[in-house]
């Protein structure tokens, strides 16, 4: 299996791999929301969904999701703990509450890895940058050249609140509520700006934590059932195999991508 790396331990941290060209690399990270930055690399699966690969990109995961990544010449990661507060920002959740995980970094931009991580790893030297002022540079080197469209705000803040609350809120109306908005009028955004529906969103997400504590851990299938917020382990089996084609335990034992 994939050697499977937790960071745990501290407040922010730096995560640096230079490796061969064959070499696998698997991340998670229950707590952390984490910025990598890869040049060069094969393959590339974030939440267990194959993507497309440009020669230089950064990733970005919200606590829980899964990079598998191999074949790559340069990677490095920013690992964070922060607050929902941040929702107050709105750099934060376009980057952390957008659906894409994985930008394309381009000589256009003159955003380049080297220069990229040369800066954050100054930033992360310096004393005297406390935890905010190193999480706003992190998110100003990180801005992309995307346009915002009206009703993206809400759409981004709620797909960030979904990464906070899918284990225990699996009905879009709390959702709505914390937003001051309604369950049709969320509805009628996500389809105008062409996302899957808010309902679909929240399944997605309990889906790839499903698989990631199936494939990462050895809890008992009630263990999940309840860990996922769920009272019946029948029914989040039958959940599960409804989306997913197959039930819990053959996913777990063929562990395939």
């Amino acid at each position: 299996m994939d050697k499977l790396l937790f960071n745990q331990a501290s407040l922010s941290k730096k995560i640096s791999v230079v490796a061969p060209i064959d070499k696998h690399f698997t991340y998670t990270d229950v707590k952390k929301y984490t910025v990598f930055f890869v040049a060069h690399s094969r393959d590339v699966y974030i939440n267990f969904h194959k993507e497309k690969v440009f020669e230089k990109m950064a990733i970005i995961l919200c606590p829980g999701e899964v990079l598998q990544i191999s074949n790559f010449q340069f990677l490095r990661g920013y690992a964070f703990d922060f607050q929902l507060n941040f929702l107050r920002e709105d750099m934060y959740y376009r980057i952390f509450g957008n659906p894409m995980r994985l930008f394309k970094i381009t000589a256009k931009n003159e955003l380049t890895v080297e220069k990229i991580t040369t800066k954050l790893d100054s930033i992360f030297k310096k004393s005297d940058f406390s935890f905010n002022d190193k999480l706003e540079q992190v998110f100003r080197v990180l801005k992309t050249k995307q346009v915002f469209r009206q009703g993206d705000s809400l759409a981004l803040k709620f797909i960030t609140l979904v990464h906070s609350y899918y284990k225990s809120n699996h009905r879009l109306i709390h959702y709505s509520k914390l937003l001051g908005s309604t369950n049709k009028k969320l509805a009628e955004i996500f389809l105008g700006l062409g996302y899957a529906s808010p309902h679909q969103i929240i399944k997605n997400r309990i889906l790839i934590e499903a698989k990631r504590l199936l494939i990462y851990t050895d809890l008992p299938l009630s263990d999940i059932c309840f860990e996922l917020g769920f009272n019946d382990p029948a029914y989040f089996s039958r959940f599960f195999k409804k989306n997913i084609g197959v039930s819990p335990s053959f996913f777990k034992k063929n562990r395939k991508n």
